[in-house]
């Protein structure tokens, strides 16, 4: 799958990946590393992560989120990461998707189980 995804974004300068069934966002850290080390250098990351709410109330997706945060900065890739709790697919809105700005050099790709 990894192969796939830096595939597709060859040559990109913005990623924006969707997970939509975000638990530990273990498979993340490779990709990013894989992006860091592209010749030309990485491009600018995205990743927003979905998953269900947690029985304890602690917001897991947000905690994923900073240790990923935490890796880009040290790997040095430009990172985003947004955090979505929903029960189901009909809990999102469109406007939780939307990229900063669209064209040429851009690439999305969504992860779903």
């Amino acid at each position: 799958r990894l192969h796939a995804i830096l595939e597709a974004f060859a040559g990109c300068r913005r990623v924006h990946v969707i997970d939509f069934s975000m638990k530990q966002g273990m498979q993340w850290p490779a990709l990013m590393q894989a992006l860091a080390l592209r010749p030309g250098g990485p491009p600018s990351l995205r990743l927003t992560g979905i998953g269900p709410p947690q029985t304890d109330n602690t917001d897991a997706l947000q905690q994923v989120g900073w240790k990923l945060a935490q890796l880009a900065d040290t790997i040095h890739v430009d990172f985003q990461y947004r955090g979505y709790v929903a029960n189901s697919l009909a809990d999102l809105k469109p406007c939780m998707f939307e990229a900063e700005a669209s064209g040429n050099g851009n690439a999305g790709a969504d992860e779903d189980p």
